[in-house]
């Protein structure tokens, strides 16, 4: 087994020079995205959009912007010009990620004063009754100067008229009453350290003590527009943001289609072509939190600074613009629209059972994934996970995926892509099980191995599902609409899903439920075929 497969890597890593271009291009594009995309909810917040309003755009945009590939792959088969809309794609998303870093933070024109309003202290290490974290344990930022906590109180400060109030604090803080008992704590003194493990009844009962025990003057905010949705940032970063998913997911659909014809075309492995994006991810996620930490040292800021990774990232996507142009799809050309064909026949291809069937069960692994993705992280730190753990997770699940991808054509090939979609949908079964199950943190490692094979077997599924059913001229059109339901229409419900069952049955009892979703949706998929 172990030589076999060191031989199908050795074979792999083979420099193949009609295929070079095409391996190049993938190693760019997933080591592009690896630079940039963790950071572009962190880059949100530092322009003052909440958590909230950041799971609600995350939810929305990938259900919004579904139309994309479709178009794309659609213009590609009958234009003739996939090359050129792919460099376009590239070139746009690079532009318009970058223009993320230049949006105005949300500012505001503080009173200063010179009482002592309120002190916050709470204790590191001391026994709470409610394990419910306010710090960068439940928040997806470390709490750094300037940075905002949002805390929900269970009373809070009954003051005539006022909803939104900013009074300075003895130790350099911002208390903003928000609406009714939410509150926001900013803190503005490095030298300070603002609770780093208080739970929530910590800043309750000091809180209330507080505001027994001292007269407070309110300091009114200048005046703003009373909806907070009328904020002129937060819709300028929605905009932007939509544009660059959606010229991310059409790069990536007509790259996923560049790769299938040229394997086919020059009796390539699929997965042997991926396994290079997965060693740049590796490299590439080491790589963006070095430039992270490099760039605040550098600017002395209290605050991370992202701005290296997205111009590492607009770097790549420059060399992906010229490797593109350089690149031979004549492949993809070849397929082109026979104007002279019945596009009713052409179309009406797509309404075939086993096409339906294959495009449901897309949507419904999209949805599974990002269930899992989307909350891992909030998940881990409730299980008590460190930051190292975390990081050892993403590499555990990389790694393991570059031995699955060596096998993966093979396997599709003995199984069908039916059936392996099948033990994909019955493995994230198996994974959502697990997780709802272990009690420590670090028992996610071989659940994490899963992952892998849960990624890397749709990914070569779906392409072997499209080489076989697309129509003659439409590969790309019917890879976009794949693409368009895994990661958009299934991404977004499964953004949404995710924190609804959380906040309605608990996560663990979520992750239960969905593992009975999943294995009935494999096992009636796979009894279907």
């Amino acid at each position: 087994m172990l030589s076999s497969l060191f031989k199908r890597a050795k074979r792999t890593m083979q420099i193949y020079f009609p295929l070079l271009h095409l391996k190049i291009a993938i190693f760019l594009y997933f080591g592009a995205n690896s630079l940039h995309a963790p950071f572009l909810v962190l880059q949100g917040f530092k322009i003052g959009i909440s958590q909230d309003e950041m799971t609600m755009i995350f939810a929305i945009i990938p259900i919004v912007s579904f139309v994309g590939p479709p178009i794309a792959g659609y213009l590609s088969d009958k234009l003739k010009q996939g090359k050129i809309i792919m460099i376009c794609g590239i070139c746009l998303c690079g532009i318009l990620n970058t223009s993320l870093l230049y949006i105005d933070a949300n500012h505001r024109q503080e009173i200063n004063s010179t009482d002592s309003l309120i002190t916050l202290h709470c204790y590191q290490g001391a026994e709470q009754v409610e394990k419910t974290f306010v710090s960068n344990k439940t928040l997806p930022f470390q709490l750094l100067v300037g940075y905002t906590i949002n805390i929900h109180m269970k009373n809070y400060i009954d003051h005539p008229n006022v909803t939104k109030t900013i009074f300075s604090t003895g130790d350099q803080l911002i208390v903003e009453v928000r609406e009714k008992n939410w509150i926001s704590i900013t803190q503005l003194n490095s030298s300070m350290s603002l609770c780093k493990y208080c739970t929530k009844d910590c800043l309750d009962v000091i809180f209330m003590q507080s505001l027994q025990e001292t007269k407070f003057r309110y300091w009114k905010r200048q005046k703003e527009v009373s909806n907070q949705f009328h904020r002129p940032g937060l819709w300028i970063f929605i905009i932007v943001l939509l544009g660059a998913k959606i010229c991310n997911t059409v790069t990536f659909t007509l790259m996923d289609t560049c790769c299938i014809r040229m394997t086919e075309l020059y009796n390539g492995p699929v997965g042997g072509q991926k396994i290079y994006g997965v060693i740049s991810a590796i490299i590439c996620s080491f790589v963006s939190g070095a430039l992270v930490t490099l760039m605040t040292k550098l600017r002395k800021s209290s605050q991370r600074q992202y701005d290296l990774t997205f111009f590492g990232s607009d770097f790549l996507l420059l060399c992906l613009a010229v490797t593109v142009f350089q690149m031979d799809i004549i492949g993809m050309e070849e397929g082109k629209i026979n104007h002279k064909t019945n596009k009713k026949l052409l179309f009406q291809s797509f309404l075939k059972p086993d096409v339906i069937a294959f495009l449901t069960v897309s949507v419904f692994n999209g949805l599974c994934h990002f269930y899992i993705d989307t909350y891992f992280a909030v998940f881990m730190m409730e299980l008590g996970a460190s930051d190292f753990l975390l990081s050892l997770c993403s590499a555990v699940s990389n790694v393991s995926g570059i031995p699955l991808l060596l096998m993966g054509d093979r396997t599709v090939d003995r199984l069908g892509y039916a059936r392996v979609t099948s033990l994909v949908l019955l493995t994230f079964s198996l994974r959502m099980t697990g997780y709802s199950l272990i009690s420590n943190p670090w028992l996610c490692l071989p659940l994490e191995v899963l992952k892998a094979l849960t990624s890397q077997f749709f990914f070569i599924a779906s392409c072997r599902f499209c080489s076989e059913s697309a129509p003659i001229g439409l590969l790309a059109t019917l890879n976009g609409i794949q693409h368009a339901c895994n990661f958009s229409i299934g991404g977004g419900f499964g953004n949404f899903w995710g924190g609804f069952l959380a906040s309605r049955i608990g996560r663990e009892s979520g992750f239960q439920l969905m593992a009975l979703i999943s294995a009935f949706i494999g096992v009636l998929y796979y009894n279907q075929e």
